[in-house]
């Protein structure tokens, strides 16, 4: 008899309990799942430099047979700011500009716009890019399925329908939103690191089709080596891309592209003839004088023997003043006084850009590479 006193619960009410019961388990199984794969993808962006570094060494023999091009991956080590972009200008050789420009999309017009060798080499430098893309696109498609099966339900709740999942669905919207925030932030991050990566190659190949003109005895070889190279019979000057000055092509130099005011310039070329073409030949240097805010070479000096040195090559063709002008604007925002003070862009071998300097020292540059050497260092890939 006592037995038929006690209430027991419904079946119904019993297969509902289970339902949450396991809903919930579900749940807290796909929420964890999510903060798994999450911290994985966060651990994976964070040393994918290394497995790149091993990938890339394939993938850049591939892109190291466009004609004339090589991997543009900036690595500023004194840098003041961080340039892009630049429109056109200077004339001179513009056959150095329409050599170079059918293996370039201008960047003038639409700046997301880029050629496929830019963006095959950004690929090479960073061939998981799009594995990560594919990654954080689908966990944040399925934490966006989620949050809306998560809302739906607290709408049903607030309507009074399964208002005891309310407590639970409120739960998984607060994780389905912040798995959301930080797969959006991942996926933005990502997105601005190629972006930042096709510029630089971009601005690397700005600076690869500016021409130059200089002694014949020092270009001759890059002028051989190069179809862009033009050797004038009879005179001692002799014109070629700056991408002729990458190793491997003829004369292998570290560009030291030096901007700044008439005066600032005046006085870098006397600092350049007191160093001598002996200091600047040993430690592999020529130095391209930029006259701001003209960008233009320095040829109204007082002094002609200044730009008739041996290691010193002037402006002779090119978008120079449109690329050096964006470079100086971009220096004034960071505070350089360019006409004072002057700045200068160091391109490496390989034809990257090592450094960009606010102010320009010559004597420095050539004791840096001097102790390197001295030490046993390497000083070919600086």
């Amino acid at each position: 008899m006592l037995s038929h006193l006690i209430k027991r619960p419904s079946s119904s009410s019993s297969c509902h309990h289970h339902q949450k019961q396991q809903h919930g388990r579900c749940q807290k199984k796909n929420a964890l799942f999510l903060t798994i794969v999450t911290i994985c993808m966060l651990l994976f962006c964070k040393n994918d430099v290394t497995v790149e570094a091993f990938i890339a060494t394939n993938a850049q023999q591939r892109i190291n047979n466009i004609n004339g091009l090589t991997l543009q991956r900036r690595r500023t080590e004194t840098g003041y700011y961080v340039p892009f972009s630049s429109p056109e200008i200077m004339s001179g050789n513009s056959n150095f500009h329409d050599s170079y420009s059918k293996l370039f999309m201008s960047s003038n017009k639409n700046e997301n716009e880029y050629s496929v060798e830019i963006r095959l080499r950004e690929e090479a430098e960073s061939p998981f890019r799009k594995v990560r893309f594919l990654g954080f696109g689908a966990l944040l498609v399925g934490a966006l399925t989620s949050l809306a099966v998560s809302t739906a339900r607290i709408a049903a709740a607030l309507a009074g329908v399964n208002t005891d999942l309310m407590e639970e669905s409120v739960t998984n919207a607060v994780i389905d939103t912040a798995g959301v925030i930080v797969l959006g932030f991942l996926l933005k991050r990502d997105g601005d690191a190629q972006e930042s990566r096709l510029k630089r190659a971009a601005k690397g190949a700005e600076f690869a089709k500016l021409a130059v003109r200089g002694s014949s005895s020092l270009l001759e070889g890059a002028a051989a080596g190069t179809s862009s190279g033009s050797v004038s019979a009879g005179k001692s000057t002799t014109s070629v891309a700056l991408s002729a000055l990458r190793r491997g092509r003829g004369v292998d130099k570290r560009v030291v592209i030096a901007a700044g005011g008439k005066d600032k310039i005046s006085d870098v070329l006397k600092e350049a003839k007191a160093l001598g073409d002996d200091a600047l030949s040993v430690n592999d240097l020529v130095i391209v004088p930029v006259v701001l805010p003209q960008c233009t070479a320095p040829l109204g000096l007082d002094d002609v023997t200044l730009i008739e040195q041996e290691n010193v090559l002037l402006p002779a063709g090119g978008n120079w003043r449109s690329i050096i002008a964006d470079e100086a604007e971009d220096a004034k925002k960071q505070g350089v006084d360019v006409e004072k003070e002057g700045f200068c862009i160091v391109l490496k071998k390989n034809g990257r850009v090592g450094q960009r300097t606010r102010g320009i020292f010559l004597d420095r540059m050539c004791g840096e590479v001097t102790e390197r050497r001295e030490a046993g260092m390497d000083v070919k890939n600086i």
